[in-house]
């Protein structure tokens, strides 16, 4: 007997949502593997600890960190992830990295949802997911587990971009979507003060989201018709109520977020623009695909160059094809996201904030990659075939970058340089007054005491030396500076 079981469109959206993700967890749970059993790593130390509710309030009306030892911003949120992660994982680093991977790969699976909305093809953003999550860079991210709010962030402006792009199809429910929208922002706004910066991502965001919504006939072929095109979606906001409600709110999110900043934290960094930083950024992302973990600026330049060629010229083969224009949109949207999320280094010079850029890259490139596909196989049977290749690409692709991340993971060992320096400062220097739990600072000093009886160097490093520079050449130095009493005299 014949059956006419079908999954209906809900079930088959939830359903390739599912398999992205597992793909995602899959591939993070792989390349997080060399450093999960490492211990906690410079901040986490004092960071991801109890707070008491005194603690967690001061947050709202001042810096985010009370011990006051860490750069000066307003991140209520940020404090209150690390309270919640202590309270629910407690002294186990190793359960909060996994709990941090599989955070990334939720947001990284949210990203994918969103853009399905308007008719990108899954594959595209999973794949994009998968070259981001294997990254040099991300381990910073999954590895160091105080840095883990980037993908807290990441959950919170992909539910923010879901929101925004299943209201420009939603009918009766568009309020709440956008209201969904807006809510994700503040959350990602409270998380780090920093994300100001994707400001223009989410405003440009409402005219992919107008473009793409509209029927596949109305979609601009050519840079000159997407200018007109724009022009004509912001002239026409006035008429759209809910969306003019929407851009207004979040704008005005947004100064608040800066005057607050001001008034509460006004020794907080101030925005400059550190184009030094901003190039070190750029230049990170050559690791994105980075073919054995080293770097290859040649076949970076020749990849990136490649990409935007096949952008610029994609609106020449588009006419009459919605799939070929989708994708060139698409890339569009990202090479502006990767620009503006970068600027991230305008407001802090630091090369490791790079969530948001790397994502948005490799989306670029896997969007100029789908482009070149669709052109190659444009029969509707040869579809499935060129996503597939494209979701094997960004595999090996991330396959062969792992060993940029791994070296990071490495360097967050127990044994190993950095890690005896941050533990020094911790037990003797500038970080000695933080509230760090005993049982902590007991293992930092054991470290330290094995780390002036090593005899040479470990994984490539000299661990003593960063103690010897310190005055640690022995074991008595260690019990005589330890200002806790964690030694006694006899060595026990």
């Amino acid at each position: 007997m014949r059956s006419d079981f079908r999954l209906g469109p809900a079930r088959v959206y939830r359903l390739r949502g599912g398999l992205c993700l597992v793909l995602l967890l899959a591939v993070g749970f792989a390349v997080s593997r060399p450093g999960i059993d490492n211990p906690w790593f410079w901040d986490d130390l004092h960071l991801v600890r109890p707070y008491s509710l005194g603690e967690i309030a001061q947050t709202w009306h001042g810096p985010w960190d009370p011990d006051g030892v860490e750069t000066p911003g307003y991140r209520p949120l940020q404090t209150l992830s690390h309270a919640a992660r202590f309270a629910l994982l407690g002294e186990s680093p190793a359960a909060n990295r996994y709990l941090t991977v599989a955070s990334i790969a939720v947001a990284f699976a949210l990203f994918a949802l969103a853009f399905q909305r308007l008719g990108v093809p899954l594959t595209v953003t999973t794949a994009a997911g998968v070259i981001a999550f294997s990254a040099k860079d991300m381990a910073y991210t999954y590895a160091w587990v105080s840095d883990s709010y980037h993908a807290l962030q990441g959950i919170a402006f992909a539910v923010t971009l879901v929101g925004l792009f299943a209201a420009a199809r939603a009918g009766p429910r568009r309020a709440a979507l956008l209201w969904t929208s807006v809510a994700g922002w503040a959350v990602t706004l409270l998380l780090k003060d920093q994300a100001v910066v994707l400001l223009p991502v989410l405003l440009a965001a409402v005219l992919y989201a107008r473009i793409l919504g509209a029927p596949t006939r109305s979609y601009p072929e050519g840079y000159a018709a997407l200018a007109r095109r724009a022009r004509f979606e912001c002239a026409g906001l006035r008429r759209q109520r809910h969306l003019a409600i929407y851009v207004a709110a979040i704008t005005a999110m947004t100064v608040v977020e800066l005057v607050v900043r001001r008034v509460f934290v006004p020794e907080a960094e101030a925005p400059a623009l550190d184009w030094g930083a901003l190039h070190s950024v750029l230049r990170e992302l050559k690791y994105t695909i980075a073919l054995g973990g080293q770097e290859h600026l040649g076949a970076y330049v020749a990849l990136a160059g490649a990409a935007v060629i096949v952008v610029l010229v994609a609106p020449g083969f588009a006419q009459a094809r919605p799939a070929v224009t989708r994708l060139w949109l698409l890339a569009t949207f990202a090479a502006f996201g990767t620009i503006s999320s970068a600027l991230f280094a305008l407001i802090v010079s630091r090369s490791d904030l790079v969530f948001f850029p790397l994502w948005f890259y490799a989306l670029f490139l896997c969007a100029a990659v789908a482009i070149v596909l669709r052109l190659v196989w444009p029969l509707r049977r040869l579809r499935a075939v060129s996503l597939a290749v494209l979701v094997l690409l960004s595999v090996l692709s991330g396959l062969a970058s792992v060993r940029g991340g791994s070296a990071i993971q490495h360097s967050m060992g127990p044994r190993s340089e950095l890690t005896l320096t941050f533990d020094y400062d911790f037990v003797y220097g500038r970080y000695a007054r933080a509230a760090t739990i005993p049982s902590r600072r007991a293992e930092m000093v054991k470290r330290v005491l094995r780390g002036v009886q090593v005899p040479g160097p470990v994984m490539g490093n000299d661990v003593r030396s960063p103690l010897l520079g310190r005055g640690l050449g022995s074991y008595p130095d260690v019990v005589r500076r330890d200002p806790n009493g964690f030694f006694s005299d006899d060595g026990h």
